[in-house]
């Protein structure tokens, strides 16, 4: 008799893949209603207790909230059970034949029969009656409100609600049963029972939980519910600070008086205090949570009749008015705005759970910013970070192609860290077009802004989604003060226009601030039309949510998959440009050769038909020309007569016509006998590269036909320029800007890219037009000041770029120099070749002052093997002093001149001040 008895699993897996399915759907369901069939008792039960407001609900009110303070919410079942067991047998036997109200009459008197269905609903107690009940009153007593019904059609109408409070009950007692940890020895269970602290870590709170990697070492996957159930249990868990705030804000709009500016301002407090400061002063928010809820219902349900005690007769509500009387809740609440208070008490218990989490959150953070500044004294700032960084392939980078990462949690964790700030934005944009005031206006001006700048706010250090967050909170906080019974909304009652639905136009200063009267419950209220700010809400609630997201550890991840996108993007774009570009170069000059050999074609066959009109006019006259002239000898290059853009060639003698390539040009009259005396035919070539060799052939023309072209002369390269001393001189691309450049700046100019000839030296950069000005100036004993030119000991900074550009990926050369009117001023140099950037780069470190020396720049020349100069010898000298004379670069005597007359230069000039000019005209007067 005492043998025990063998257990037999139906649901046994490894049958069969069905088999192993439904396994999987039971033990997944199970533990679901295990986890969850507390909460939805404790909801469901709070429930009950707003529908009907009597004085039996207020031992399920107690008993709810005495749950809140035990360790474990799973034993509050037994207490519900009995109590509603107990209740559902009172409605029963309320309805016995001796206790209806002419059985009372018979044997207590009509005026005790009355009292007792006066006092019945104030009680909890209810009668059955068909008649009746199509048209039975909630209360009897103004006092009370949402009393419910008296009378019910049927029994089940009457004590449905606690006959499923009895089955929820019984649901959470059958699923303990159903406990992971029940099976596990005794021992283990008491020392998981003893360490508080969480199992995972602040670095999986967004990740599967650990029995989801059990299922993942096993082959599997965990499945999508689960994965739901656990980050939920998490999500409420570690960010239960911030869900905090947001059900606090959603109870303000349900309750709409003076409980909602206390709400408003403690999400004020939360916004702005440390997490870890609310998690040491939860007990404070609890305490509130709990007077209110208290407070509240007994307001709501108020003494019972029998007392005659009205409140109506009592202080405080003989001081106010109706409005304000419910305006400083002290009448007819909203019975839901207690709901919304029991779910903030429900996650303000769950505060304290978070705190570990957020100690740690603070504690890396701290790490963090104690090895950087320890980086930052040990001179090596540019130095990766020990960790904190995402690792590509790690356990936790959910952005690569792995088969566990094509599971869907994954993705859905994937798909709302991406597109949640898109969908916020949209949200936002669509609450700006929606209404039309001012704050409708700030919204759209916010969102159109952030599309335009999204990689910009999707950043984590990014303020902007904090200063929407700001402004969501402002209006909304001003939209509750604007429910005081004080102000008026000249939109309802339209004193100004008319309300008509087809054509009317109401207008007041709080319908242009988009501030208006919102619909009250209690009895006699004003119908009105306006509706809760359900988008600013869900603003406020997404911005918050997207900083949860901004502090998970994986969107780190999701932050470098998208930048490896845009780059790989950025790549291809450039790849497609060059590629266009290339091709467009390679047509266009096909397109240039084709048309000058149809030139030349047209040219050959406009000659041959003038030369053979000409020929048949010389054999009239007695000639015989039937050849073009041959190819004449090499030109003659005349070398003392070379200059730096010029050069002076003599064709042969043996021209009858004139060359045309490059240059056309007459022969002289005695050019067939040079013998003789004559004059040789002589071109001056001009134009030119300063320091470039050059050839040059030339061809013969006649009647006949142009002849081939003669053999190419000596090569010749015209003379480099000399600006005396340690110049910098060639051709760039620039532009400049303030600096830092005014956000104002941005709306109204933009800087282009000007091709200057500059010439640097360790005394001035100066920007020419052309070589020729450049050597115009240069020459001039008495120099003019131009605008485009500042002092090289000016110099605050000379670094290079963050990115290359062009087709020769080069780096951009910044320079951010004090000009006259003591601005900041920075120079964006871009330079064609590679060859070129080197010269720059390493004659510019060693002219601008050691100090100006940017970490970028010195890491390139460190790069390149170029030593930098001692900070003694720096910029300390000026090498014009002997090749220039007298450094009269300065010295002009006609004042501020350019010769460029740029349109960057007239903006960045120095403005003029207007009031002090006129101050000092008056004061001069008088």
């Amino acid at each position: 008799m005492k043998r025990k008895l063998p257990t037999y699993e139906i649901l046994t897996p490894g049958r069969s893949v069905a088999m192993d399915g439904v396994v999987a759907v039971m033990a997944e369901f199970k533990r679901m209603v295990f986890v969850n069939s507390p909460i939805v008792l404790l909801l469901f039960n709070m429930g009950v207790v707003c529908h009907n407001i009597n004085a039996f609900n207020v031992t399920y009110l107690s008993l709810l909230l005495a749950t809140l303070f035990k360790p474990k919410w799973t034993g509050s079942w037994k207490s519900l059970f009995w109590l509603s067991s107990f209740f559902v047998l009172c409605l029963y036997a309320f309805q016995a034949r001796s206790l209806q109200p002419d059985k009372l009459a018979v044997l207590f008197g009509s005026d005790f029969a009355a009292k007792v269905e006066e006092n019945a609903n104030w009680f909890g107690l209810a009668r059955i009656n068909k008649a009746l009940a199509t048209s039975s009153s909630s209360s009897s007593s103004t006092d009370t409100a949402n009393g419910g019904n008296y009378f019910h059609a049927t029994i089940w109408s009457m004590t449905w609600q606690h006959l499923v409070v009895m089955l929820l009950c019984v649901v959470t007692r059958a699923s303990h049963f159903w406990d992971p940890d029940k099976d596990k020895p005794v021992g283990r269970r008491r020392k998981h029972h003893q360490q508080p602290k969480r199992r995972e870590t602040s670095e999986r709170w967004m990740a599967d939980a650990e029995d989801a990697d059990e299922y993942e070492d096993g082959g599997g996957g965990a499945p999508l519910l689960k994965s739901l159930q656990d980050f939920s249990v998490r999500f409420v868990s570690q960010g239960s600070v911030t869900l905090t705030m947001l059900v606090l804000l959603v109870s303000a709009f349900v309750h709409l008086n003076s409980i909602s500016v206390v709400y408003l301002v403690v999400v004020r407090w939360i916004l702005a205090a440390n997490p870890v400061t609310v998690c040491r002063n939860w007990t404070y928010l609890a305490m509130m949570l709990v007077f209110v809820c208290v407070t509240q219902y007994f307001v709501m349900l108020w003494l019972p009749p029998f007392m005659n005690r009205p409140r109506q007769s009592l202080p405080p509500w003989t001081w106010f008015e109706f409005v304000y009387q419910e305006y400083f809740a002290l009448n007819f609440q909203h019975p839901w705005g207690l709901f919304c208070d029991y779910m903030c008490l429900l996650v303000v218990f769950m505060i304290p759970g978070a705190k570990t989490y957020y100690l740690e959150m603070e504690q890396r953070e701290g790490a963090a910013a104690a090895r950087a500044a320890q980086l930052l004294v040990s001179g090596h700032v540019d130095s990766p970070p020990v960790s904190g960084g995402p690792v590509p392939g790690d356990v936790h980078d959910f952005t690569t192609d792995a088969l566990r990462n094509q599971r869907p949690w994954r993705l859905l964790v994937f798909v709302v860290m991406n597109y949640w700030v898109f969908g916020l934005l949209v949200l936002v944009f669509v609450s700006g077009c929606v209404r039309s005031g001012v704050t409708s206006g700030i919204y759209l001006a916010f969102a159109i802004y952030m599309l335009l700048h999204v990689h910009a706010v999707d950043d984590p250090q990014s303020k902007m989604l904090c200063r929407l967050r700001d402004v969501s909170w402002g209006y909304l906080f001003l939209l509750i003060l604007f429910q005081l019974p004080v102000f008026s909304d000249v939109t309802d009652q339209c004193e100004i226009g008319t309300n008509s639905q087809s054509d009317g136009v109401c207008l007041s200063l709080p319908a242009v601030l988009d501030f208006n009267k919102l619909p009250k419950n209690y009895p006699g209220a004003p119908p009105l039309h306006s509706n809760l700010p359900i988008l600013s809400i869900l603003i406020f609630w997404m911005t918050n949510i997207q900083e949860l997201i901004f502090r998970s550890p994986m969107y780190d991840y999701v932050r470098a998959y998208t930048r490896r996108q845009h780059d790989q993007s950025h790549d291809r774009r450039k790849a497609l440009h060059a590629e266009v570009l290339l091709d467009r170069l390679e047509r266009w000059t096909a397109l240039k050769q084709e048309k000058q050999a149809a030139i030349l074609r047209l040219k050959a066959i406009i000659s041959r038909m003038v030369n053979k009109v000409e020929e048949m006019m010389d054999i009239a006259s007695g000639l015989n020309y039937s050849l073009p002239p041959s190819a004449p000898l090499a030109p003659t290059i005349v070398p003392h007569e070379t200059t730096q853009n010029a050069v002076t060639v003599y064709p042969p003698t043996t021209l009858l016509g004139d060359y045309t390539d490059p240059v056309e040009v007459k022969a002289a009259a005695a050019a067939p006998s040079t013998s003789s005396g004559g004059v040789p035919t002589r071109v001056v070539v001009d134009g030119l590269r300063p320091g470039t060799s050059y050839q040059f052939k030339v061809s013969a023309a006649s009647r006949m036909g142009e002849g081939p072209f003669s053999a190419p002369s000596a090569p010749i390269q015209t003379i480099p320029l000399n600006w005396g001393g340690t110049c910098l001189a060639g051709w760039v691309q620039y532009h400049k800007q303030r600096w830092p450049a005014p956000w104002t700046s941005r709306l109204w100019f933009h800087a282009k890219m000007l091709p200057r000839y500059a010439v640097i030296d360790s005394h001035a950069f100066v920007w020419y037009k052309n070589e020729a000005m450049a050597l115009k100036h240069r020459s001039m004993k008495k120099r003019k000041r131009m605008k485009t030119s500042f002092l090289t000991r000016d110099v605050s900074l000379c670094d290079l770029s963050e990115s290359t550009y062009g087709l020769a990926q080069v780096y951009a050369i910044h320079v951010v120099a004090i000009a006259r009117n003591a601005h900041q001023v920075r120079y964006t140099i871009q330079l064609e070749t590679a060859d070129d950037f080197d010269r720059w780069v390493v004659e510019l470190g060693s002219l601008v002052p050691r100090h100006a020396v940017g970490d970028r720049l010195e890491a390139y020349l460190e790069a390149k093997g170029v030593p930098l100069p001692p900070l003694e010898q720096m910029g300390m000298a000026d090498d014009d002093d002997d090749e220039d004379g007298h450094r009269s670069e300065w010295s002009s005597v006609t004042g501020d001149e350019s010769w460029l007359s740029d349109a960057e230069d007239e903006e960045l000039c120095e403005s003029r001040n207007i009031a002090a000019l006129v101050y000092l005209a008056v004061y001069s007067f008088f």
